[in-house]
């Protein structure tokens, strides 16, 4: 008997858990910006990739042309070896290639004596700070023996290339170009000031006295220095341009400062002496001011005192100090 199918009502449907397909996801829609970032990011890998190309090409090609120099260089560099091991076993025989490399001169020892102490002398001086071994002392005086009768040993540049020479074929060490050994820095002996001298020496003894007065001048000259300095900026910046000769100053200085009995350290000392090398026609009378000029004028003038030269003087000085 057949069975009736159940039927199920719309509320039925609507309590029942139905399984249903997913609903597809669809991508988001690509945005002006992200299409631009990946086309240029493509574009830079393509041009990166392609200059990698070209630069290895190149490459190749630079390394194609310089075949034939490398391998000129590489026979070379075998040739200069076996070259130095030709002559690192003829030691004791005369190499051309150092004779042109040795400074060409010639020794002037009148005697055996004279050359073997000059050659010792020259040989200290060329190889001067280099330590050497007893078996490279030897081999050094082998090679330059071997060739010493076309190369002067008495000139230690001479020994410098011997020792270059012998370096470059191993023989010796490969220690720096020998250089002068450094002397020995002697610390100046410090100046005793004048106090301590003054209270050391008696000036009852002449010698005492003798030393105390150079060092008194010596502590007034030192003392007088900026200021000396400062008068001669004041005669150029002032006096145009005015500079006094090494005569002059060694003059002034040892001389006219002490005949004239002025200070080194007061300022008018110098106006004094400005005046006196003028006085004296060492000096132009450029050198004086108007007020001085017009003040010497007037010294070596005679005049009476009648009214026209009292207002001359008048007017002289008023423009004078007018002007200053």
């Amino acid at each position: 008997m057949r069975k009736n199918k159940r039927k199920y009502s719309l509320a039925d449907l609507m309590t029942m858990n139905i399984p249903t397909a997913p609903a597809p996801v669809s991508k988001p829609r690509e945005t002006l910006a992200s299409f631009t970032k990946s086309e240029n990011d493509r574009i830079a890998k393509e041009q990166a990739a392609e200059q990698k190309r070209i630069d290895a090409e190149k490459e190749a090609a630079r390394r194609k042309a310089d075949a034939p120099i490398v391998a000129l260089q590489n026979e070379y560099q075998d040739g200069l070896r076996q070259l130095r091991k030709i002559q690192r076993e003829n030691l004791d025989k005369p190499s051309s290639e150092l004779v042109e490399r040795c400074p060409k001169s010639e020794h002037t020892c009148e005697t055996a004596q004279e050359y073997s102490e000059s050659m010792l002398a020259a040989l200290r001086s060329g190889t001067a700070g280099v330590t050497l071994s007893k078996s490279e002392s030897e081999t050094l005086l082998k090679v330059a023996g071997a060739n010493r009768t076309e190369i002067n040993l008495t000139n230690a540049a001479v020994w410098k290339e011997v020792y270059r020479y012998c370096v470059d074929l191993g023989v010796v060490g490969t220690s720096p170009t020998p250089q002068p050994a450094p002397q020995p820095v002697v610390p100046p002996t410090p100046q005793e000031s004048f106090d301590s001298m003054l209270d050391r020496l008696s000036t009852e003894s002449r010698e005492g006295r003798a030393v105390l007065v150079d060092a008194a001048a010596a502590e007034n000259f030192k003392a007088a220095t900026p200021m000396f300095r400062e008068w001669r900026e004041h005669l150029h910046r002032d006096y145009n341009g005015f500079v006094p000769s090494d005569e002059d100053v060694t003059f002034i200085l040892n001389t006219l400062f002490p005949k004239l009995n002025l200070s080194y350290t007061r300022g008018e000392s110098y106006n004094i002496v400005r005046r006196w090398m003028v006085s004296q026609g060492r000096w132009a009378s450029s050198m004086l001011t108007d007020d001085e000029r017009l003040s010497r004028e007037m010294e070596g003038t005679s005049y009476s005192s009648d009214y026209n030269t009292t207002r001359e003087v008048k007017r002289r000085l008023q423009d004078v100090r007018g002007a200053n």
